[in-house]
């Protein structure tokens, strides 16, 4: 869960309430950071596709039909690029907006990016749901 400060910046970013406080729009906000130590990274990142499936599950059984998932980098508290994810958005942002690899690590990049569902270089995933 994250804390009060990220809560309350990711609410100003996105114009919803975190999540469990639905505003009048019916709008919900989950945020799945990606940070800490190396080790809480790694698995963070290992756990990140199924993570963001099952919160997309639950606002969707919550009654938020429409559920509209964001990349942050490199983290909410200081956030220099935010896209949509699966979108041409995504697409253009990994090949222009954010640090890339060159050489033999775009290999290693490109997988990581193939287990995660996003960019490595992404620190947080906020999911908005609304009801449309």
């Amino acid at each position: 869960m994250p804390d009060l400060q990220t809560q309350a910046i990711a609410q100003a970013l996105f114009g919803v309430n975190p999540a469990n406080e639905p505003d009048d729009s019916g709008a919900e906000l989950r945020i799945l950071c990606i940070d800490g130590p190396p080790i809480k990274r790694i698995l963070t990142m290992l756990t990140l596709r199924a993570r963001v499936r099952i919160d997309e599950y639950r606002l969707r059984r919550s009654g938020r039909g429409h559920v509209r998932a964001f990349a942050v980098t490199p983290d909410l508290t200081r956030p220099f690029c935010i896209s949509e994810m699966r979108t041409p958005a995504a697409a253009y942002a990994r090949q222009n907006l954010r640090l890339g690899a060159a050489g033999d690590a775009t290999v290693l990049r490109r997988f990581v990016e193939w287990i995660m569902g996003c960019d490595p270089s992404v620190g947080a995933v906020v999911l908005v749901g609304t009801r449309r």
